[in-house]
């Protein structure tokens, strides 16, 4: 494995290049500073631009369905998006046993009692039909 440290707005990489992108918290930072809407696009394309054809990019944040599919879910990435909970563990390493909707602050960040995990794969952009426009699932996650 090899460490990179660059701007993840304008990645120094060639297309096409990555089978996954994992992002913890990047996005997240971003969308909390100066330029928050048109750095978080910038952040988006640059990962699509990376990913290879049916590449997946996993973003693991605190921001709410609502907030965070924006960003998620332009046609310009081709990404076929679900959303997954893991909840945050506790000090004593024991899943927080409180409602997922419980103490999230309404910009969506911070707060709550779980980790949303955004699976974006790369093909045509398909979104299954709910309330947020993906597929919520809230069952118990591999990924905890």
């Amino acid at each position: 494995m090899v460490w990179q440290h660059m701007n993840a707005c304008a990645l120094n990489l060639p297309d096409a290049s990555f089978n996954v992108v994992l992002d913890k918290g990047t996005l997240d930072s971003i969308l909390c500073g100066n330029g928050s809407l048109n750095n978080g696009a910038m952040m988006c394309m640059e990962v699509s631009r990376v990913l290879k054809a049916d590449g997946i990019f996993i973003v693991i944040s605190y921001g709410i369905p609502e907030n965070r599919l924006q960003y998620l879910q332009e046609e310009a990435y081709s990404w076929r998006v679900s959303v997954h909970t893991v909840p945050k563990a506790q000090l004593d390493g024991l899943p927080s046993s409180s409602n997922p909707a419980d103490g999230d602050l309404a910009d969506g960040s911070y707060g709550g009692s779980v980790h949303y995990v955004y699976i974006c794969e790369k093909g045509p952009s398909i979104f299954k039909s709910s309330s947020t426009g993906v597929e919520m699932d809230e069952r118990e996650s591999p990924l905890s």
